[in-house]
């Protein structure tokens, strides 16, 4: 048990340490050492997100970009004081995935999913331009196959590590919902990932994801409404319309589309 100092609406996340401490992220940031019952403030006047140990020290990803608190010290610096190829990430970052002992991936509102492959100390961006469909990325995970999932503001992505190759999930492959959350995701031990969006959770095998085929989708009946018409023109089929075009045409006085699944 333990008691917060903070008085503001609410947190981020909380995490734990090898050495035991826990994290608290917010606005601002606190850390609880193992035994005690209150915490530390550390007086930070940003919005910090994620933490991760790094060389024995603490990276933070926050509103500031990427800072670095090193062991034995009270304020945290940029992270490229430190690690100078991290110069280039200059925007918010909300998390931080560690793939391996050599890459580490950040999640950014600006500048997408950009990987850090700490033996060559290079950054690899992937953003829109590369095929992302948004330059948001909130959190990501990595799959037992060693692709990096990754929630966005406009859909799920996966990216290959080793061809860079880069897959989008949104509407037309099966998810109910493509608009995600800061800090909304994590994986089960039963290799299931879990991404929360505005109003719903997307939860999914990565393995047989990873194998899915997009299909065309097959509508057997669409109708027009439009509620301003006399009693037995109400209702237009524009089933072939649809099936031929791929497209429907709405009136000034159409009010709804019906769609009849299977």
């Amino acid at each position: 048990e333990f008691a917060s100092s903070y008085a503001g609406g609410f947190s981020w996340g909380i995490q734990r340490m090898r050495d035991g401490t826990f994290y608290i992220t917010r606005d601002g940031l606190e850390s609880i050492q193992p035994g005690q019952v209150t915490s530390v403030d550390w007086g930070l006047p940003y919005n910090t997100y994620d933490v991760l140990e790094m060389e024995g020290n603490l990276m933070i990803a926050g509103a500031h970009a990427l800072q670095i608190l090193e062991q034995g010290t009270t304020q945290p610096k940029l992270a490229h004081n430190l690690y100078p190829e991290l110069s280039a990430l200059q925007s918010t970052c909300y998390s931080i995935l560690r793939q391996d002992d050599d890459n580490v991936w950040f999640c950014t509102q600006g500048q997408g999913l950009v990987r850090w492959q700490r033996a060559s100390s290079t950054l690899t961006i992937f953003n829109a331009d590369a095929g992302l469909p948004s330059n948001t990325v909130y959190g990501a995970l990595v799959a037992p196959d060693s692709l990096v999932w990754a929630s966005t503001n406009q859909g799920l992505i996966s990216i290959h590590p080793q061809t860079q190759s880069i897959r989008v999930y949104g509407a037309k492959r099966g998810l109910a919902e493509s608009e995600f959350n800061r800090m909304s995701f994590c994986a089960h031990d039963d290799g299931r990932m879990y991404f929360g969006g505005l109003g719903s959770v997307t939860s999914f095998d990565p393995l047989e994801a990873a194998q899915s085929v997009p299909h065309k989708a097959v509508v057997p009946q669409v109708e027009r409404i439009d509620q301003h018409k006399s009693e037995e023109n109400t209702v237009s089929d524009v089933t072939l319309e649809f099936r031929e075009t791929g497209q429907i045409r709405m009136g000034s006085g159409d009010d709804f589309l019906s769609i009849h699944p299977i």
